[in-house]
């Protein structure tokens, strides 16, 4: 008589947890790794936009025969209706995906508290002797546009402005007068928190022509 074998057509506990197993791997991995590239293609989205405004920019000073005159936020929006067109498809250029924010749905009261970017302070001392031009001495190291960053004086604590930074505190997008964009790394600044403006570090001193803050720009 011939003895005929049969194997189980399920799993047996082994093969159940090898599975198991591999699939909490991969999903530890993705955890870990979903982050990392969602900063990345933040990054990128910012870097697009801020060269979109760039040409934007560019195209005002052909028209106008100077850049902006505007402080801060109202730098990069001075394009807002004057060469970039009204319409919720062209606001999106003015945030930042890292923020997760977007035009608001009533564009009539859109204005330059309402976006992620500023620019230049113009009105100080240090910028207003010397009016910023693309074609300026130097322009390739002068930032014009970055991503909004809070005043260390308007912020109680630091997980305050923590919280109000964009790509996650690790960074920011900066656009220099020359065309091109850069991104800062937060760990090249005091704790780990960039700093624009007239407090920021000696070793970050370029960035001092900046403003910084937010909502006060009206």
């Amino acid at each position: 008589m011939t003895r005929t074998s049969h194997r189980s057509q399920g799993f047996t506990l082994i093969e159940l947890l090898v599975v198991m197993t591999i699939i909490a791997t991969l999903a530890g991995l993705a955890m870990v790794g979903l982050p990392y590239y969602q900063r990345r293609a933040d990054k990128l989205v910012c870097a697009t936009n801020l060269r979109s405004i760039y040409s934007h920019l560019l195209e005002y000073e052909q028209t106008k025969h100077q850049l902006p005159q505007a402080d801060g936020a109202g730098f990069p929006f001075a394009i807002w209706g004057t060469v970039l067109d009204k319409l919720p498809k062209e606001a999106e250029i003015f945030y930042c995906p890292s923020t997760k924010r977007h035009p608001p749905a009533d564009l009539t009261t859109f204005g330059p508290a309402d976006i992620d970017y500023t620019g230049p302070d113009q009105s100080s001392q240090s910028v207003g002797r010397n009016r910023l031009s693309t074609s300026m001495a130097g322009a390739s190291d002068i930032p014009i546009v970055c991503n909004k960053l809070p005043n260390p004086a308007d912020v109680s604590t630091v997980d305050d402005r923590r919280k109000n930074l964009p790509h996650q505190g690790k960074g920011f997008t900066v656009l220099y007068a020359g065309g091109s964009i850069e991104f800062i790394e937060s760990s090249l600044f005091p704790d780990d928190l960039p700093v624009i403006g007239p407090e920021a570090p000696e070793n970050m001193a370029k960035f001092r022509i900046l403003k910084p803050g937010f909502g006060e720009d009206k």
